[in-house]
């Protein structure tokens, strides 16, 4: 009886280490899957927040590589249009040299003596066009037209092409940008 006693006593120890260690197992399974769940939720969050700052960089490269295209693009159509200035420039040149040119010249340095008697400032070669009673003076710094100065200096009325030029230069600039890449 005392054997059966110890026998049932040992088995029932068993039983309560068992029932313990299986407490245990699935306590430590149950810790198991919570740091799992836990650490899969964190990668979860840490993979969600690098794809955000990705997402970032990129949406912040693309920004930048638009930035820089426009600037770019703005720069290209500043030199055709420095190009389209100076294209204009030979244009006036060149008129210079025709029969319009002298008729112009004529008109305008008649029209300026009207204003103001004085001294006619030309291009050298120009003076030869000149069908005026006026003095004239070659060796002007000008494309072309006259410079009307008083005889004390004082005073000058300019009539040349670079004062033409340099008024209309904006004007210009935007009918050549409108005429070239039709935008506003």
């Amino acid at each position: 009886m005392l054997g059966d006693l110890e026998q049932h006593l040992l088995e029932k120890i068993r039983e309560e280490e068992e029932a313990k260690l299986q407490a245990l197992k699935e306590q430590l399974k149950a810790e198991v899957e919570d740091r799992e769940r836990y650490w899969q939720h964190r990668e979860e969050e840490l993979r969600k927040k690098v794809e955000r700052k990705l997402d970032e960089e990129r949406r912040e490269r693309v920004s930048w590589a638009k930035l820089e295209n426009r600037k770019a693009l703005a720069e290209a159509k500043d030199a055709v249009i420095e190009d389209a200035m100076e294209a204009l420039k030979a244009a006036l040149q060149e008129f210079t040299s025709s029969q319009r040119y002298a008729k112009w010249l004529n008109s305008v340095v008649k029209r300026g003596l009207k204003e103001l008697d004085g001294v006619v400032l030309v291009k050298k070669g120009d003076k030869a066009l000149l069908n005026v009673k006026a003095d004239v003076k070659e060796g002007a710094k000008i494309l072309g037209g006259a410079i009307i100065e008083s005889k004390d200096g004082k005073v000058r009325l300019d009539f040349s092409l670079d004062r033409i030029l340099a008024e209309k230069e904006d004007v210009m600039r935007r009918f050549f940008y409108d005429e070239l890449f039709g935008e506003q």
